[in-house]
């Protein structure tokens, strides 16, 4: 018998890019100004549709961001929060009815990911919430 649920946030609760574009439109431009022709636009934008469904950290070494690009994106995630209700996919309303244990598990920046969760009213939803932030030391 299941005891127990651990959902993820983005792309399993919620399609990561229901906070939208413009959100997002601040930390791609610091990028691209501290990018000073260090990668090509290609490059960029390979790299800003990776950042929607991956780490910021793991996207930077991947595509080799220079610390001053990684440092440029750090300043503008660290602050970026999303201030609009968000609805996520249609079948959160029974989240509360299911009779587990209910868990989320989430990585990204902490006042990003905290004000999802808040903008599709879920922490009423879990028994926990743990938040594996990118701007925190001791991340796993």
């Amino acid at each position: 018998m299941i005891k127990a649920v651990i959902f993820d946030l983005d792309n399993c609760l919620a399609p990561a890019r229901e906070v939208g574009g413009e959100l997002y439109r601040p930390a791609f431009e610091a990028i691209r100004q501290a990018n000073r022709g260090h990668l090509s636009e290609a490059v960029l934008e390979e790299a800003f549709a990776e950042i929607w469904k991956h780490p910021l950290d793991r996207v930077a070494e991947k595509y080799g961001f220079s610390e001053e690009m990684l440092t440029a994106a750090w300043e503008v995630f660290t602050v970026m929060e999303v201030s609009r209700p968000m609805s996520g996919y249609g079948d959160l309303a029974v989240l509360g009815e299911l009779p587990v244990l209910r868990f989320l598990v989430t990585s990204g920046f902490r006042r990003l990911q905290e004000s999802k969760i808040a903008a599709l009213g879920l922490h009423a939803v879990f028994n926990a919430v743990h938040i594996d932030a990118l701007d925190e030391p001791d991340r796993l």
